[in-house]
């Protein structure tokens, strides 16, 4: 750990911080909501985190194997893993909102796997390296803004509010608009690289 660089140190922070993100959302604490404000307060430095490592690294030129390797699985471990202390959680929002959480995880999970596996084809093909679209970018900007409000909406917003946020239809529009996006983003990738998985050819 002592022979990391600044950027590989933050990574492996973030992963240290995912349990404790699941672990607030998690808690059993019938009738509060503080946690939940915590667990995305945590969440928010860890993403923080993601957009620092990555900088520092490209613009001191310290990018490394260990860095490529472990920086995007730590992104998805985080989103995956909230997405997943969701469903565990007994606050009422997330029960009223489980199949649809666990259907846009589902989704979430296939495409990162599908385009992972396409960026492995068309590396060992012949060595290109799929980069980061816009549209990919987009996509975990909105996975990121979709979780912090979700954990956040019963703080700021409580049901008592009005119809909008008793049947959370923000949360709702917040995570149709992340599915949608996962789904475009890994279409255009798809699209893009097709030629490296063409049953044709």
């Amino acid at each position: 750990m002592s022979k990391m660089n600044i950027p590989n140190r933050l990574t492996v922070l973030r992963i240290i911080m995912i349990p404790f993100v699941m672990a607030f959302i998690l808690l059993p604490l019938e009738g509060q909501v503080w946690h939940y404000f915590v667990a995305a307060v945590l969440f928010l430095i860890a993403t923080i985190t993601d957009f620092i490592d990555g900088s520092m690294a490209r613009k001191y030129n310290i990018v490394t194997n260990f860095g490529k390797f472990l920086d995007p699985l730590a992104d998805k471990f985080l989103v995956f893993g909230t997405f997943l202390a969701m469903l565990g959680s007994d606050i009422p929002k997330f029960n009223d909102m489980k199949f649809t959480i666990a259907i846009s995880l589902a989704i979430m999970v296939f495409r990162e796997l599908a385009v992972t596996s396409v960026r492995l084809v068309a590396k060992n093909s012949d060595g290109t390296v799929i980069a980061a679209a816009m549209l990919g970018k987009i996509k975990t900007f909105s996975q990121s803004v979709c979780i912090i409000y979700m954990l956040v909406s019963d703080v700021v917003f409580p049901p008592s509010l009005g119809f909008v946020f008793e049947y959370h239809i923000i949360d709702y529009v917040c995570l149709i608009f992340t599915v949608v996006m996962t789904i475009i983003s890994g279409l255009q990738y798809m699209q893009k690289y097709f030629k490296y998985i063409d049953p044709t050819e």
